[in-house]
């Protein structure tokens, strides 16, 4: 139903993926399902997606639910993807949530990602991958910070995100 229905449908499997009760694996396919219909086919968010999203972030749903914050422009949820990097999240939900505020666009995203970059108390890898979804928003700046992160005294463990 998550891959062929449009709102309506999209808002029930997202009630069943929020839902405490379902299993975490469901939840993350039901979410991705959810994630891909939203960005192939385009399917608009559904009056509940906010708050759906949101309980979905809280429980660690994985990167599906924070790019689905960026696809569906979700802006009250902007302050929960900000969050992410400055958490022990797992490198790919990082990488999602830059992706969702790179989806969201606009003054504060780029704010934020200059900020994940420039912190002290940011991983090498946080401050990586902020720079390189900077690139996507300011590629003269991204380019500026990658230069100063790789001459750094902690430059990143693969650089390779930063030179693709």
């Amino acid at each position: 139903v998550a891959q062929t229905g449009g709102p309506a449908e999209l808002a029930d499997a997202l009630a069943k993926a929020a839902d405490p009760a379902t299993p975490a694996g469901l939840r993350a396919a039901v979410t991705t399902a959810v994630e891909e219909s939203a960005t192939r086919r385009k399917v608009p968010a559904p009056a509940t997606a906010a708050t759906a999203v949101a309980n979905l972030i809280r429980q660690k749903a994985g990167p599906a639910a924070l790019r689905l914050a960026g696809a569906w422009k979700l802006e009250p949820l902007r302050d929960a993807l900000t969050a992410v990097p400055g958490t022990d999240a797992p490198a790919d939900d990082v990488r999602a949530a830059f992706d969702g505020l790179v989806a969201l666009g606009g003054p504060m995203t780029k704010d934020a990602l200059v900020g994940f970059a420039r912190s002290a108390d940011a991983s090498p890898a946080v401050r990586q991958r902020a720079v390189a979804a900077l690139a996507a928003v300011d590629a003269e700046t991204a380019a500026a910070l990658a230069a100063a992160l790789l001459a750094g005294p902690t430059p990143p463990p693969d650089p390779a995100e930063l030179v693709a």
